[in-house]
């Protein structure tokens, strides 16, 4: 993944850092539990690779997908050839 597929700089630094920018719209509760769900996207090939225990994947149909990523929150994304783009942590 590169910093042009996240909608967000806090998202792209939690990926790229290991941490998000102070002030950071990812709150602390959920930052570990978020930079494994980036991990799981930065490994993936197709977005079925994200079906699997422990992430809640969800197919919102038009190549737009979900996985969970802590106290109720979600990444979504749009999926490209072969790599997430889009992504957004709602």
């Amino acid at each position: 993944m590169k910093p042009s597929d996240f909608t967000t700089d806090d998202l792209a630094d939690l990926y790229r850092h290991g941490e998000p920018r102070p002030k950071s719209k990812v709150p602390h509760p959920v930052q570990a539990k978020a930079r494994r769900g980036l991990d799981a996207l930065a490994d993936a090939t197709k977005p079925e690779d994200l079906n699997m225990p422990g992430y809640d994947f969800q197919d919102h149909g038009d190549e737009q997908y979900s996985i969970g990523g802590g106290n109720g929150r979600r990444f979504r994304f749009r999926w490209d050839d072969d790599h997430p783009t889009d992504i957004t942590f709602v």
